[in-house]
């Protein structure tokens, strides 16, 4: 069982020069904040400072320029929030889904950890820490992502390559300046914050591989994660549905889960299979599926995901010949596309709505495949 509690929404920022903040306390739950300027999460300072005019739209002439100053600072985060009293599990963690860049963590004064990557999500056990029916204070640290790698050198970053900075860092590259974009060196806690506590049984992990794809039937193997908070081993059982049309499958397995970690593996075959093809050439069909775990009648936890089936090879030689083919489920397909770059200089602002529109762009240009730039995020 899982409880998740959002995080996001309004919180407050402020800057000071780098390394000043924890000095003067900015992580103590008693720190005067009620005067730092209005945040939102997800988001950006940049975005914070246009919002309350202590900064001029960027993307107008030169404005871009105006804001250097931001990436030289050290910007700190904070919320206060309640937790209500039934909200408690075996395990609570602080799960931020992108802090940008070099963070520090404080929960209600107490440092609880660092993370240094923009790309991927990071989770901080607060098991015991918090506080229920009562004020709780977050408080992130993000330092100044130029100042912190200021200096470094490695042999193999050639001195005279442009914003060197920026290969040090975990973050997107292109924030620093391309030929497309102008430099705005993101900042901020782009991505979602929760709170969640977890209880019983529950689902870590679902990974589904293809294994065989033929014009009637596929099977698709399953990598499933669960993890116990019991005390003790518990016989529980997997059961999994998946559906496309007409083509659906369905496989129940019990197993005896121990305490900690354990891994399961279980194959699905898929009759009448419905295959995904690119647009031009078939339909983009999807399967939906629901994996839960349950104990006799009762649902311990439970995932949903959509997933498609299809064998994609790329074929470099033939016939004694150098091609770069594409073949997708046995059938010769003209790739025909675009590079793929952030949608925004500020990716936390780029709604499911903008990426479908864009999306719906590419594909009346009557492209069919797109490459994600390696410049940027790893993509929604």
């Amino acid at each position: 069982m899982r409880r998740v509690l959002s995080l996001d929404g309004a919180w407050r920022i402020a800057y000071f020069e780098d390394g000043e903040g924890e000095g003067r306390g900015a992580f103590r739950e008693g720190y005067p904040a009620k005067d730092w300027l209005a945040a939102e999460v997800p988001g950006d300072v940049h975005l914070d400072l246009t919002r309350a005019g202590r900064a001029s739209d960027p993307f107008f002439g030169k404005n871009s320029e105006g804001v250097r100053w931001v990436e030289e600072k050290e910007w700190w985060y904070r919320r206060e929030f309640e937790v209500p009293d039934d909200f408690r599990g075996d395990r609570e963690e602080l799960v931020f889904e992108g802090l940008d860049c070099y963070a520090t963590v404080w929960l209600n004064g107490e440092e609880i950890g660092k993370h240094a990557n923009a790309l991927i999500p990071c989770s901080f056990d607060v098991t015991g820490k918090i506080r229920r029916g009562q004020r709780n204070v977050i408080a992130v640290r993000l330092s100044s992502p130029v100042r912190t790698v200021a200096g470094r050198r490695d042999p193999n970053v050639p001195e005279g390559l442009p914003h060197r900075e920026r290969v040090f860092s975990r973050k997107a590259q292109v924030s620093y300046g391309w030929d497309f974009a102008p430099r705005l060196v993101t900042i901020g806690i782009w991505r979602g914050v929760t709170l969640r506590a977890y209880s019983g049984v529950v689902i870590e992990d679902v990974f589904i591989r293809p294994r065989t794809v033929r014009k009637d039937e596929a099977w698709v193997d399953l990598e499933v994660r669960l993890r116990s908070y019991l005390r003790v081993a518990r016989e529980v059982t997997v059961d999994v549905v998946a559906g496309c049309g007409e083509s659906r499958a369905r496989r129940s397995l019990s197993l005896v889960v121990k305490p900690g970690a354990n891994a399961l593996s279980l194959g699905l075959r898929l009759a009448n299979a419905k295959l995904w093809w690119p647009w031009n050439v078939g339909s983009p069909n999807l399967y939906d599926l629901r994996l839960r775990v349950l104990s006799g009648e009762e649902v311990l936890d439970e995932y949903q995901t959509r997933f498609g089936v299809r064998e994609v090879k790329l074929i470099l030689k033939e016939d004694g010949g150098n091609v770069f083919n594409f073949i997708i489920n046995g059938k010769r397909v003209f790739a025909r596309g675009a590079n793929w770059v952030p949608a925004d200089a500020f990716p936390s602002r780029v709604t499911a709505e903008r990426y479908r529109k864009l999306l719906e762009m590419a594909r009346r240009s009557n492209m069919n495949m797109l490459r994600v730039w390696g410049g940027g995020i790893y993509e929604s």
